[in-house]
């Protein structure tokens, strides 16, 4: 908030080094560009992931089916509660408070939004929507924004803010920023409406996000797949029997395979894990706990 404060850092990294946390990621990307470029290095801290919250919580994975019924159980906890570490302390009643901070001092102080109750509404709706499709003349129509160009800035305000993210269609022609579809994902799981596939789903993306993947999603008229990354085509599902595993899932995989080939195909589910072949095509699928734990060591 103090004018010429990067200048300052500038003059401080000369002999010293510096640390600068922030919670606005274009302000700080713009000012570190016009100061320090070159000079500095860039993280983001998100909340706890599942593996970090069991840390915190002193678990230890044993293998044991007393171990994993204990594990799916910290992850039904891990899914209600998510991972800002000031709810492990105060408990979920705090979660308001981190949201109404997060609008009020790093959107509408910092940009001298008039009208607060409107960015207030948008952002719930983005929440509410966790892993839905939505678009900016949807939410400009829901709400009554005389311009489209008023929503995208607040649905950017509300991304460099950190509470949410979208990510973009899969497609391989341009689109203008204001028609094209997106999927919107907030930054922990509990701020998002109860339900438990869509948390998955949440959790699922901000995995993805820490290992600093390319995301997009596939979706036309036919078929939808939840995730496509540089290698991997993915689905998540809340299905805790291979029967519950709907034929939409797999066949959605198969046939976006065609148009995305060469991709892992990867079912995320609940509770189930096993393997589909059918010809040349794999599916794998894989417990949730199982995925976001896989080639980690829990001490």
């Amino acid at each position: 908030m103090v004018k010429g404060w990067e200048m300052f850092v500038a003059r401080l990294r000369d002999t010293k080094k510096v640390i600068v946390t922030g919670s606005n990621s274009s302000l700080m990307s713009r000012e570190f560009g016009t100061r320090l470029t070159g000079r500095h290095l860039d993280f983001t801290l998100f909340p706890f992931s599942f593996r970090e919250f069991l840390a915190y919580r002193g678990f230890i994975f044993e293998g044991t089916t007393k171990s994993i019924a204990r594990l799916k159980s910290n992850l039904d906890e891990y899914m209600e509660m998510g991972g800002f570490p000031e709810v492990q302390i105060f408990g979920t009643q705090i979660l308001k408070s981190i949201l109404n901070d997060i609008i009020l001092k790093d959107i509408v102080l910092r940009h001298g939004i008039r009208n607060e109750r409107l960015i207030f509404e948008i952002a719930r709706f983005l929440l509410d929507n966790t892993s839905n499709e939505i678009s900016y003349n949807r939410i400009k129509n829901a709400f009554n924004v005389p311009s489209v160009h008023t929503v995208a800035d607040y649905v950017k305000f509300l991304e460099d803010s950190f509470l949410v993210n979208t990510i973009e269609r899969f497609s391989q022609k341009r689109l203008t920023r204001y028609t094209i579809p997106r999927k919107v994902y907030g930054v922990d799981p509990a701020l998002a409406k109860k339900d438990i596939g869509k948390a998955m789903e949440n959790i699922v993306y901000l995995e993805l996000r820490r290992q600093g993947l390319q995301i997009s999603y596939y979706a036309d008229q036919d078929y939808e797949v939840d995730f496509v990354t540089p290698d991997e085509l993915i689905q998540v599902t809340y299905a805790s029997s291979e029967n519950e595993i709907r034929n939409r899932e797999l066949r959605s995989l198969k046939e976006v395979s065609k148009k995305i080939p060469g991709k892992r195909l990867t079912i995320i589910t609940y509770d189930v894990e096993g393997e589909i072949r059918n010809g040349n095509t794999r599916i794998r699928i894989v417990p949730i706990w199982k995925y976001l734990l896989e080639g980690q060591m829990l001490h």
